[in-house]
């Protein structure tokens, strides 16, 4: 699946969202999954558990479809606006609702994350 692919089908399942992807132009995939983020973060932030799943589950149906780019996508502008987004205690409980394959990303993608706050700057 193509990033092209997932938004065509996102905004079918999102219709709400439409209007702020379609200020995106096609290449700025990375930017159109962060607009998906702080949907999701909208909703964990507003206790909206059922919307909350659906984003989720969308995601997870598609991880295993997915080309690189759009895992890229979903890793780097999904899960790490998640992960960095000011959740605050509201992160866990949030994580607790996704599928294995999402959650796998996502963990993987903090693992990274702390790994790399961790490292010595280099002069």
């Amino acid at each position: 699946m193509t990033p092209d692919q997932f938004y065509n089908e996102l905004v079918n399942e999102f219709p709400t969202l439409k209007e702020r992807l379609g200020t995106w132009d096609s290449d700025s995939t990375h930017f159109k999954m962060e607009e998906f983020a702080v949907h999701t973060k909208n909703r964990i932030l507003a206790n909206d558990l059922f919307e909350v799943k659906r984003c989720f589950q969308f995601q997870e149906q598609r991880i295993e479809l997915a080309d690189d780019h759009l895992i890229n996508c979903m890793t780097v502008s999904f899960c790490e606006s998640l992960l960095l987004g000011g959740l605050g205690t509201r992160s866990e409980e949030a994580t607790s609702l996704m599928g294995p394959r999402l959650l796998k990303l996502y963990r993987d993608y903090e693992n990274y994350y702390n790994d790399l706050v961790k490292r010595p700057r280099q002069n």
